[in-house]
């Protein structure tokens, strides 16, 4: 798996469906803490709702993680969602949306603009999926300010499950019908 540089914001567990509305919840929060466009904060929070859950349903012992890095030409908002699962078979027809699972190939489409993606994946090893939001040359990230996310996370709230797949279902809509797929 990747080693990222960089400040680890946030780490958890996906152990529950909870756990998958929670990185969501957390990936959406720190994008918009970040200033990123309401229209794009949707787009990462879909993102990792749908990796999550499959990391969640297919993956062994996954997580979620939320980096902020200084040490790239400009500053970026990182986010790493691993598991222990079985790996990803046929990744490349995933990817080209030459398969009957989709769901890795819309979230492709949905970040592409934006946001760069990388998968890992190995039979028996796991996937790990990185998404990296490139916030600017000009952007300044202070200590302060990342110590402002960290404190801003610990003080979420637990989701409302209902709420959120409701919401989740009307994101996804709205996604697909702004790009073409």
């Amino acid at each position: 798996h990747t080693y990222l540089t960089g400040q680890l914001l946030l780490s958890h567990s996906l152990l529950t469906s909870e756990d998958v509305v929670i990185a969501k919840q957390h990936a959406c929060r720190v994008a918009s803490l970040l200033g990123i466009k309401a229209k794009d904060q949707a787009r990462i929070a879909i993102a990792v709702f749908e990796i999550a859950y499959n990391a969640y349903q297919h993956g062994k012992h996954g997580t979620v993680s939320y980096y902020i890095n200084r040490h790239y030409a400009e500053a970026c908002y990182i986010i790493k969602i691993a598991d222990k699962g079985n790996g990803i078979a046929k990744l490349e027809q995933l990817l080209t949306g030459q398969s009957s699972q989709t769901g890795i190939f819309k979230v492709k489409k949905i970040l592409d603009s934006f946001v760069q993606m990388s998968i890992t994946t190995a039979p028996d090893m796991g996937s790990e999926f990185i998404f990296k939001c490139y916030l600017g040359k000009d952007f300044l990230l202070t200590t302060d300010f990342v110590r402002k996310i960290i404190e801003e996370l610990k003080l979420a709230k637990p989701p409302n499950l209902e709420a959120e797949i409701a919401n989740q279902n009307k994101e996804l809509l709205n996604a697909f019908t702004s790009i073409s797929l």
